[in-house]
């Protein structure tokens, strides 16, 4: 009888361990990603997912993952948000929205982004292998570095503070370049 008991109890457990519990409501398809803002030090919060289309109809950048959101250190209205399959966005004004960089494609990893110090307009953005600048604030790319070895990753970029023409490259490698 003991063992009966026993092993309905442990078939209980096993039956309860596989239940899965959702917070998520149904019927709901907002996405709640993207970023937000705050224009009272913290104490509201409101979501800056939008950006504008050719339709009229605002497009949205909620459901898109952001490796890292950087702020261009001349211009705190400048931000730049590089995207996991997404490519690179900025705004120059958050309320307005968000616009997509169309000198690069739309479907790559953007792993980091950094701007000049000096001129705004010099940007560079680390994908896959390879370094791309601009000095146009975006309108065209031109490849500044690539990697040998395909395998090999540039995960962060910083540009000199005191001199645009040194730039650093953390790499998956290990590497620091300069």
């Amino acid at each position: 009888m003991k063992k009966v008991k026993f092993l309905v109890i442990l078939s209980g457990l096993f039956l309860l361990t596989a239940c899965s519990f959702s917070t998520k409501s149904s019927g709901t398809n907002q996405d709640n990603g993207g970023v937000f803002v705050s224009s009272n030090k913290g104490d509201t919060w409101r979501q800056m997912p939008y950006m504008p289309t050719i339709s009229g109809t605002p497009g949205n950048i909620s459901g898109i993952d952001i490796n890292k959101m950087v702020m261009d250190p001349s211009d705190s209205g400048a931000v730049y948000l590089a995207m996991v399959d997404g490519g690179l966005y900025y705004t120059y004004n958050v309320a307005n929205g968000w616009n997509k960089v169309s000198a690069l494609s739309s479907d790559v990893t953007v792993n980091d982004v950094a701007i000049g110090s000096q001129n705004k307009c010099t940007l560079f953005a680390a994908m896959s292998n390879k370094l791309y600048k601009s000095i146009d604030c975006g309108r065209s790319f031109t490849q500044a570095y690539f990697d040998n070895n395909t395998g090999v990753t540039i995960l962060s970029v910083a540009v000199d503070h005191y001199d645009n023409n040194i730039v650093y490259l953390g790499t998956s490698r290990g590497d620091v370049l300069r």
